[in-house]
């Protein structure tokens, strides 16, 4: 069963526009115009001794409770806002193709993580349209968000923190 369907031609067109700047953040390389923070299941940037202890050897129940936050943070996010994935295509995969979930079951599907049952192989990648802000799963239990604007994801941030995450800022 297919999860995702790419946007109308149109749309497609309008959101290459507005996420220019995705392939650079993709890259690591910060757009001076783009600003970041994260959500995580910390409540503050691991120290390097932190992250050996937090990171590494994490049980399978610990893992799942991890999980269950970030999913339950990711299924209200697709259920309340314009939620679109997307993947790079073309000869030098810099050119980003959005696509959008074919049903309420096929998000929650995808959302699933691996320790609650879910068969998704790859980080999450998704643009929150309306709050013009780009989303991409970290390896550390902590999701990375870019943005242009701050008001426009202070209903994310109270979203993350009512599922019981942290809003960790980039110095």
């Amino acid at each position: 069963m297919r999860t995702f369907i790419n946007v109308e031609k149109n749309r497609q067109k309008i959101l290459e526009n507005q996420y220019k700047w995705l392939h650079e953040v993709s890259e690591m390389q910060m757009p001076p115009a783009i600003l970041s923070l994260s959500i995580s299941y910390f409540e503050h940037w691991l120290s390097l001794e932190e992250a050996l202890e937090f990171l590494t050897d994490v049980s399978a129940e610990e893992q799942k409770k991890r999980d269950e936050l970030f999913f339950s943070f990711m299924k209200e996010l697709a259920r309340d806002f314009e939620v679109y994935n997307f993947t790079f295509r073309g000869w030098q995969k810099n050119r980003p193709v959005f696509r959008r979930f074919i049903s309420a079951p096929s998000a929650t599907a995808f959302l699933l993580p691996k320790s609650l049952g879910g068969t998704r192989n790859k980080a999450m990648e998704f643009v929150l349209n309306q709050q013009d802000a780009a989303f991409f799963e970290g390896y550390d239990d902590t999701f990375h968000l870019y943005f242009k604007n701050r008001e426009q994801i202070l209903p994310i941030l109270a979203l993350a923190e009512k599922c019981g995450l942290h809003i960790l800022e980039h110095h």
